[in-house]
């Protein structure tokens, strides 16, 4: 194996490698918005004070579905994509 071609990938993979860490590092810094809403939610309907049959945490859990939804599909709905 030629010393430059070594050189040369050994550069190759020093960039990869720092790429990847600010990758990171920019994945970190973003909040998840769609995780956001989960621990809240779970956390709100947990503190629910809820009736016998268990209906009203049964709706806020059934209402609670539009915001993450719109969080994970709203780009494939606004685009019309079924």
């Amino acid at each position: 194996m030629q010393p430059n071609r070594l050189q040369n990938a050994l550069r190759a993979l020093q960039r990869a490698i720092t790429e990847a860490q600010e990758a990171l590092e920019e994945a970190k810094s973003e909040p998840d918005p769609l995780a956001t809403h989960i621990f809240v939610s779970r956390r709100h309907i947990r503190n629910m004070p809820d009736t016998k049959s268990g209906k009203r945490s049964d709706m806020a859990i059934r209402f609670s579905w539009i915001l993450p939804a719109s969080l994970v599909f709203g780009e494939v709905w606004a685009n019309g994509a079924d």
